[in-house]
């Protein structure tokens, strides 16, 4: 466990980058295990440290903002707003902690995770576009209906290969 801040803070990056890791690649499990580990370590060094309630506020807040604005399109607005929640969060976090290795941290790891955020709430767009064109029978033969260039309906039936 580490004892000092800003090894807590680099211990703290450093597992949620492994978390994002196991995020992107699904079933390699070491990149996740270790992140993890290296997370609830350093949550575990910020309490027996004696952290700041409100800066923990402060980036539960940012993370927030940024999720949101993934899902809102605020026109980055809410994305500035959770990256400078997330910096001033970390700042905050202990008395003894560095601003510049504070900022230099959290700001890539804010906006790694926006557009982390961006990503899947894209793939989750796609994934819905792409169900709603084919639909399915029980006899396991599709069918799709399209506009021909004369403005007539052509309905096509076929088995799925």
């Amino acid at each position: 466990m580490p004892t000092d801040p800003n090894i807590a803070l680099l211990f703290a990056a450093a597992g949620l980058l492994g978390i994002y890791g196991e995020f992107c690649f699904p079933g390699t499990v070491i990149p996740g295990a270790a992140g993890g580990v290296l997370f609830l370590l350093s949550v575990a060094g910020f309490v027996e440290m004696g952290a700041r309630l409100s800066a923990a506020i402060f980036l539960l807040a940012g993370f927030v903002f940024l999720a949101a604005e993934a899902w809102f399109h605020t026109r980055w607005i809410l994305a500035i707003a959770g990256t400078a929640l997330i910096v001033v969060g970390a700042v905050r976090l202990h008395q003894h902690m560095h601003p510049w290795l504070a900022t230099a941290v959290s700001m890539p790891l804010a906006l790694l995770t926006v557009f982390l955020f961006f990503i899947a709430v894209r793939a989750s767009e796609n994934k819905k576009h792409k169900e709603g064109v084919v639909f399915w029978h029980s006899d396991d033969i599709f069918s799709s209906v399209r506009n021909t260039h004369l403005g007539k309906k052509e309905i096509t039936l076929g088995r799925d290969s």
